[in-house]
Parts: C-alpha cells; structure tokens; sequence
C-alpha cells in the first residue's frame, strides 16, 4: 500500500510539473491548455482509491511551488486556479487551502471573484470556520476596497461560535471610518502573527512594511492601493 502511494504521488508531480513546464514554455497560448494535463478530480479520486488527502497534499505542494515561480515571473499563472480547485476537491476540509488559495488568486493573480467562490466552497465543507467569511472580509477591503461588503463579512465571522475578538473589531475599524492605510496594516499584521503557510507571512511582512513607511511619511502609498483607489473611486484615507 505504502508503494502505491508512492508510485501515485511521482506519477502525479510527472503530470503537473509537465502541465507547469507548457504554462512556462507557452507564455502566449490560451490558459486552457496550461492545464490539460492535470487530471480531473474525479479520476485523481477514483485512481486515489481512498488516499484522496495524501493526493491532495501531494498538490499542494506542488501549488506551493508553482506560486514560487508565479512570483518569479516564470509564468502567468493560469496553472494556479485548477491546482487549487482540485486540492480542496479531494480535500474539502483543507482549510488553509482555501485561505491561501484565495488570497493568491485575488491579490496576486486580480481574480477577486474566483477568489471569494473558493472561500464560498470551503465555507459548505467547514461551516464552523471563522477565518473562511474572514478571508471574505480581507479581500473585500484590502483588493476589492469595499467597505460595507468587508464589514458585512468581518461581522458574520464574528457570529460564528468560536471566533476571536478580531473580525468584530476590524467590523468596528470600518464602522468608525478609520484611514485606510491603519487598518490595512492591522489587517496584514495579523496575517503575519496568525498565517502557517510561509508564503503569505512573507508576502503579509513586505506589504506592513511598505505600509508602515506611507503611515510615517517616509514612503510613498504602495502603488497596490493607489491602483485599487483608482479604480474603485476611493479617496485616500
């Protein structure tokens, strides 16, 4: 058993590092062929035969490392969406899948919508989860700049049992209109002292730094909410 679980996982990494290999070689082909290699969820489940969270983790990790080149520059990224869909297929209780998942997918890839649905999905599978409508709240305010939707989310976290002071409190940074630039780096601040996936801590870090130089007037405001301003009509705050 221990074997097929092995031969199942190089077969999988043989498949997706092929499928990534195009996604960089073909920088200009549409996305759909980036990811015509990576098996359906259900034949990964049916070839899985009851392994489906060791298949799952065996994507992830791959999903980690194509983030690493997504973050390089070695490709778009089209791969990333399909990865982390069929992780938390077969996976359905991967929380920090969804969390993850969908903050790469609003913030670095600007697929805020797609984002929002992969923490919808996780929300069906772990209802008891507060960070889920959290992460909601987070790409709301911090990518979309919506602050009645944020708030709408921060203060439904709060209602599910279990829940820290936190949603309820940024509820409350928006209700009393603090500065932009205040609550999101509270907001980044907290994805760094609470996130396990080194990757958004670090991405969590630089963000509070080129915030934390704005707020002190040492630095320009970072250009990624001057775009998001701009286009949602937002004035400075």
């Amino acid at each position: 058993m221990i074997a097929l679980r092995l031969a199942l996982v190089a077969l999988l990494f043989m498949a997706t590092g092929h499928a990534a290999a195009r996604a960089r070689d073909e920088k200009n082909t549409r996305s759909f062929d980036e990811v015509e290699y990576l098996p359906r969820s259900e034949v990964l489940s049916t070839v899985a035969s009851g392994f489906d969270d060791a298949v799952a983790d065996v994507l992830w990790l791959r999903s980690i490392l194509y983030y690493g080149e997504l973050r390089r520059g070695d490709h778009r990224g089209a791969f990333y969406h399909q990865l982390v869909e069929t992780v938390t297929d077969l996976d359905p209780r991967f929380e920090d899948a969804y969390r993850f998942g969908a903050s790469v997918l609003a913030d670095d890839l600007g697929k805020v919508d797609e984002g929002v649905a992969l923490l919808e999905k996780g929300m069906t599978s772990l209802p008891n989860s507060w960070w889920l409508p959290f992460e909601v709240g987070f790409i709301e305010y911090t990518v979309h700049m919506d602050d009645r939707e944020a708030a709408r989310w921060f203060q439904r976290a709060a209602r599910v049992p279990g829940a820290t002071d936190y949603p309820r409190q940024f509820a409350a940074f928006l209700t009393g209109r603090a500065g932009d630039l205040a609550v999101s780096y509270e907001l980044w601040r907290y994805v760094a002292a609470t996130t396990p996936n080194d990757d958004l801590r670090a991405k969590a870090v630089d963000y509070m730094n080129q915030l934390e130089l704005a707020i002190k007037g040492d630095g320009p405001i970072p250009e990624w909410i001057t775009r998001q301003r701009a286009i949602n009509g937002r004035s400075e705050g």
